[in-house]
């Protein structure tokens, strides 16, 4: 069993204050001479790309394969998009008689076309091997968390300034499992004036990444070597043809003092961070050869 694509189609926008998007979920196998009598496929999804344990969950479960068909779609007519920023995420999960198999993560962003892709590689090698830093991201949740006790429905906003529950986002869950990643703190004058973000006020500096993970202002990055949180401002989005290839930030440090560093570092796993600083240090001095 194998899939050939996976494609996320955006085919009725919500319209506010009611009523949910409908989002077609469409797949396609390689061709299959057997054994699809016996497969069902589940239809999950996630608002993190990494679909860490507890962070999806399964929309559509038990569809039935049929012999002789490839292509299969679902209507998922459960998201709510009324905030711009929110992405869901989907993958099929194939349930066959030699075991599961699980297809990429798609969501409805164009997919990179060759060239678009050698771009976001290239980044990638740049920030893995030559000029980036460790660093985690914590994307707050928009959606699918219950209300923290000091959220105002009134207001719409946290009555108490540094909860340890919301950390002032209103959410008893307010950040996905954190990211790792690279990304460059110190870009070039000409990757700034492409950003235009003005003037850079105190504490506060330009930073970039390629192409994942997709953030959005509010959200967190954790930059290990400098023990240093900070929170995204402003993001600029580099997108050819409608996929991206880079992301632009403006950042803001968060002070010492603030709950997220009571909270937000304590939840990466050890080995994770071990992990991935040793690979730098072992990549920096690979550097010097």
């Amino acid at each position: 069993m194998e899939f050939r694509r996976l494609d996320i189609i955006i085919a009725q926008p919500e319209v506010p204050p009611a009523g949910n998007a409908r989002i077609l979920v469409c797949w396609e196998l390689v061709t299959q001479h057997n054994g699809l009598d016996t497969t069902t496929f589940t239809v999950e999804r996630s608002q993190s790309p990494q679909f860490s344990e507890d962070e999806f969950e399964v929309i559509s479960g038990n569809i039935a394969g049929v012999p002789g068909q490839l292509a299969y779609e679902f209507d998922d007519i459960t998201t709510n998009l009324i905030n711009w920023w929110r992405k869901y995420y989907y993958r099929i999960r194939a349930t066959t008689a030699n075991g599961d198999v699980v297809s990429n993560v798609r969501t409805w962003e164009t997919e990179p076309r060759p060239h678009e892709l050698e771009i976001i590689r290239r980044h990638d090698y740049v920030l893995h091997y030559l000029q980036g830093k460790p660093t985690f991201a914590f994307v707050e949740r928009t959606t699918g968390s219950a209300r923290c006790t000091c959220y105002d429905m009134t207001t719409g906003r946290s009555t108490q300034s540094g909860c340890t529950l919301c950390l002032g986002t209103g959410r008893q869950r307010p950040y996905f499992e954190p990211i790792p990643f690279f990304v460059d703190y110190n870009p070039d004058e000409q990757l700034t004036n492409i950003a235009n973000f003005g003037e850079v006020q105190t504490k506060e500096k330009d930073c970039w990444f390629s192409a994942y993970p997709t953030v959005k202002p509010g959200d967190i990055l954790y930059e290990i070597m400098a023990g240093a949180l900070w929170r995204i401002v402003q993001v600029r989005t580099v997108q050819p043809q409608g996929t991206t290839i880079q992301h632009l930030c403006r950042i803001s440090a968060i002070g010492r003092d603030e709950v997220e560093y009571q909270r937000l570092v304590q939840k990466i796993p050890d080995d994770d961070l071990r992990q991935l600083v040793q690979e730098w240090e072992r990549v920096k001095e690979e550097r010097m050869f």
